[in-house]
């Protein structure tokens, strides 16, 4: 037979498995982003991509290629580049082209978007439509979003996670095709998604 001390001291010992078992379930099914998201920091730093300066990027709503407004991220699931540049910038046109390469090799999980600064919308058009980029375009005439992104040399680009946490920030230059960048990418959505 059991006593009430026996009893009590099971009933105890039942409840703290159950809750510890409660415990683990919700620790093994949160939201585990920030790991992941320094997981993928070190993967991009690794390769001499990061972010010293903490700059965090800040969306705005600015002017699309259609001329609509819309949030330079659109989609929320997605990891976003931005770059930020001008059609008479030198680097920026030597850049485009990787960018575009860099497009095409991307999954649906990652968007591009180059965000032009203190220009014509029809400049732009022109420019993009002679060169055959495709590369989604957006237009931020008045530069507020270059402004609140501390956007003070072209090109600019980030890269922005789903949660609109930022991984990196390159100043400069950069070929986005390059092969190494890529695995990086790859390697970053498989700890994502």
């Amino acid at each position: 037979m059991i006593s009430g001390n026996q009893h009590r001291t099971s009933l105890f010992f039942i409840r703290r498995v159950i809750f510890l078992l409660i415990i683990t379930i919700a620790f093994i099914s949160c939201d585990n982003s920030e790991a992941k998201l320094d997981e993928i920091r070190r993967i991009f730093a690794s390769i001499g991509l990061d972010n010293p300066s903490g700059q965090v990027f800040t969306d705005a709503e600015i002017l699309n290629s259609s001329e609509s407004r819309e949030f330079i991220i659109s989609d929320p699931d997605s990891f976003t580049f931005v770059f930020f540049g001008a059609s008479w910038c030198p680097s920026c046109q030597k850049e485009l082209p990787t960018i575009e390469a860099l497009q095409r090799s991307l999954s649906e999980n990652v968007a591009v978007k180059f965000v032009f600064i203190s220009e014509n919308p029809g400049t732009v058009a022109r420019f993009m439509e002679s060169n055959n980029y495709t590369v989604p375009y957006m237009l931020d005439r008045r530069a507020l979003a270059a402004s609140s992104n501390a956007v003070e040399k072209y090109p600019t680009a980030y890269l922005v996670s789903p949660k609109g946490k930022t991984i990196f920030r390159v100043e400069g230059l950069f070929d986005w095709s390059d092969p190494i960048l890529l695995s990086a990418i790859e390697d970053s959505l498989e700890i994502w998604y």
